[in-house]
């Protein structure tokens, strides 16, 4: 499994703080590397995944783009299992 392509082209087309927006656009890079392993670690995919979800939801912008952030997300937290869990809770409010 890959970072899902919508993943990171929703992070691409969502408006961000500045604070924020270079450590989110290079967490798909990093979520990549990660996944592209032959045995990844989903202890560390999960705690990218988890780092991505809380700047977004503080900067507000994961209210504000809607399923097209929330959809690929999710996607990767199902493929996590348990460990995706709060993640999933995080973003289904």
């Amino acid at each position: 499994m890959a970072c899902p392509p919508d993943l990171r082209t929703s992070i691409e087309r969502t408006a961000l703080p500045p604070a924020i927006e270079p450590e989110i656009r290079a967490e798909p890079d990093s979520l990549d590397q990660e996944i592209a392993r032959p045995e990844p670690d989903r202890q560390a995919v999960a705690g990218r995944l988890d780092r991505i979800t809380r700047l977004l939801t503080s900067a507000g912008a994961l209210a504000t783009a809607g399923t097209h952030l929330t959809g690929p997300l999710g996607a990767l937290a199902s493929w996590l299992g348990t460990l995706g869990q709060p993640i999933l809770h995080a973003i289904t409010g």
